[in-house]
């Protein structure tokens, strides 16, 4: 797992010195690009971790892709929904049942989130073998820690000190 951190690195400052020439990191063009290279390396190295063989391979990725998408959709409509919850809990004007039907959403997309993950190791468990799920578990947050471990030590290289919440 230790190659995943070099691996990222690696790559990373290529991708921060290849897409240079674009014009600032808020760039969304640089952004998706930035974002599809990391998805390639992701989906490079998840296929190394796990040993996968061809036939497990193309049925994995159908899964794991369909889950990431839904995923992504359900963390979307959560954060959009705790920015409203912000904005209605320092509202005094809002009543409380506003409040608590935003509350109640958050809850129920959190429910989906559960369940989606439920059926996603169920639908894994036809394809994996459990010790390649196991490792699929580990190698997700690894990866995640590390690429935001390095995003944050190259934006600290890069003289733009710590990373600093997106304004609305």
């Amino acid at each position: 797992m230790k190659t995943i951190g070099n691996g990222i690195i690696l790559i990373l400052c290529f991708l921060f010195t290849s897409v240079g020439a674009q014009p600032g990191p808020g760039n969304p063009m640089m952004r998706e690009k930035i974002r599809e290279r990391i998805k390639t390396i992701k989906i490079w190295r998840l296929t190394e971790a796990l040993e996968l063989s061809s036939p497990q391979s193309e049925k994995f990725f159908v899964i794991y892709s369909g889950y990431e998408k839904d995923s992504e959709k359900l963390k979307e409509d959560k954060l959009q929904l705790l920015r409203k919850l912000d904005d209605f809990s320092t509202d005094k004007k809002k009543p409380d049942d506003e409040l608590r039907k935003v509350m109640g959403d958050i809850t129920g997309v959190e429910h989906a989130e559960s369940k989606l993950k439920e059926e996603y190791f169920k639908k894994l468990s036809d394809v994996l073998t459990t010790r390649q799920i196991a490792k699929l578990m580990v190698f997700e947050e690894k990866f995640e820690r590390e690429l935001w471990q390095t995003m944050r030590d190259i934006r600290l290289e890069m003289g733009g000190g710590p990373m600093k919440r997106k304004q609305r």
